[in-house]
């Protein structure tokens, strides 16, 4: 058995995607808030199916640890489960900075 744990639950988030996406990357993440559960939850079909890793962002700030596990997987493409309140423009933004 394995324990994946982190700081906080960004940090788990992380911790779970360096586990399952090592050195490889991921062609696709999911980004979903870290404030409330469904968005996540509904998304995890479909990031098992794609596949990509659940990252958790603050609604309205990007976590240092997310921006630097998004550097590290570098992904094609992401996916922003939920709407403008559930994740801000201004997080997209930051997203996009990291990822050319």
């Amino acid at each position: 058995m394995t324990r994946l744990a982190g700081a906080d639950r960004y940090a788990t988030a992380v911790q779970v995607s360096r586990a399952s996406y090592g050195s490889a990357g991921s062609d696709a993440v999911f980004i979903a808030t870290g404030l409330n559960f469904p968005d996540g939850l509904a998304g995890g079909p479909v990031a098992a199916l794609v596949p990509g890793p659940i990252l958790l962002v603050n609604p309205t700030a990007l976590p240092s640890i997310v921006a630097s596990e998004l550097d590290r997987l570098d992904p094609a493409k992401v996916f922003v489960l939920g709407g403008t309140s559930a994740i801000s423009d201004g997080v997209v933004r930051s997203i996009d900075a990291i990822l050319p």
